[in-house]
């Protein structure tokens, strides 16, 4: 966004395509406002919720995409991506941490289904990243090979 409008393209916002997103982007802007922080590009950034970012990937952003925001990452074998490959996996990763941030169960989730699909992303935007996230990760140690049995055992 910022190569293709400039450094401020979310502080001026007159490039954000949903409505929620502007709304969001507003509210950010108060809530610095009223706990008396400066209002920096990077303070809006952190103050952004989740959503805002993957909304960047819903289909009204196609154009956007296809001109430019294409450029943010690649497929393992060096293909490039398209809008719906992204949007697909951030999603249902939007939703476990939605669940996981309000003390939702997820017990029954496919959690390694999602932890795939995070390293995933992770590898198709930052490979650097991706490598240091497999290596200090425990997600393998942590959750059993045979899922997560909550039936209680037949006596």
């Amino acid at each position: 966004m910022s190569e293709k409008h400039n450094q401020d393209w979310l502080m001026e916002g007159s490039c954000l395509l949903i409505e929620r997103q502007k709304d969001q982007r507003q509210g950010a802007i108060r809530e610095l406002e009223n706990a008396r922080k400066p209002v920096t590009r990077d303070a809006v950034v952190a103050a952004i919720p989740f959503s805002f970012w993957t909304s960047m990937f819903n289909s009204e952003y196609e154009t956007a995409w296809q001109q430019g925001l294409h450029k943010i990452g690649r497929r393992e074998d060096g293909k490039g991506l398209v809008r719906k490959d992204i949007s697909r996996k951030l999603t249902p990763i939007r939703l476990l941490r939605n669940r996981v941030a309000h003390h939702e169960p997820i017990l029954y989730w496919d959690l390694p289904k999602h932890h795939g699909n995070m390293m995933q992303l992770c590898q198709w935007f930052s490979p650097d990243a991706a490598h240091w996230c497999l290596k200090h990760c425990r997600f393998a140690e942590t959750y059993p090979d045979g899922g997560i049995n909550l039936e209680k055992p037949v006596n």
